[in-house]
């Protein structure tokens, strides 16, 4: 059996790689990485794993434990330790989504609804289609509810 070295070089390390590295020596493998992401991603790429495969793991992970798993979405907050709490406001304006969603009513028309409303999206900009789309088909939605009680 081979060994596996790793070193995580942190964002104060003299040393700079641009893209994660590894070798293969006669005892296995030394990888050197930015981050443990990196590393295990690196890791699943020597054993022959998915890196979309990985990052759908990592993030469904995440998500499960209501940790920020992306960049800003519509209907949550973020916490400063990462963790997801349901923005309330949004939260309601996701559940028309999904009613007229569930309705028929077509993505486009969602979005030119919303825009026509002055809706903003997560980022601040105007909504298109596919937004749409991802934030109702998004079942983290579903646990917006678990935080009534709060």
């Amino acid at each position: 059996m081979s060994a596996i070295i790793v070193r995580i070089e942190d964002e104060y390390a003299e040393e700079r790689k641009e893209l994660v590295e590894y070798q293969q020596w006669p005892e296995g493998y030394l990888i050197n990485a930015k981050s443990i992401r990196e590393a295990i991603l690196t890791l699943q790429e020597i054993i022959g794993v998915d890196k979309k495969t990985v990052m759908r793991n990592y993030m469904d992970a995440k998500k499960q434990r209501l940790k920020k798993y992306t960049g800003p979405m519509y209907g949550w907050d973020v916490d400063k330790n990462n963790n997801l709490i349901p923005n309330k406001d949004q939260q309601l304006i996701v559940n028309v989504m999904k009613t007229m969603y569930e309705q028929g009513v077509s993505l486009n028309r969602i979005a030119k609804t919303l825009n026509e409303r002055n809706v903003k999206g997560a980022k601040g900009g105007k909504w298109r289609a596919h937004q749409v789309a991802r934030t109702v088909r998004n079942d983290l939605h579903d646990r917006a509810k678990e935080f009534e009680a709060e």
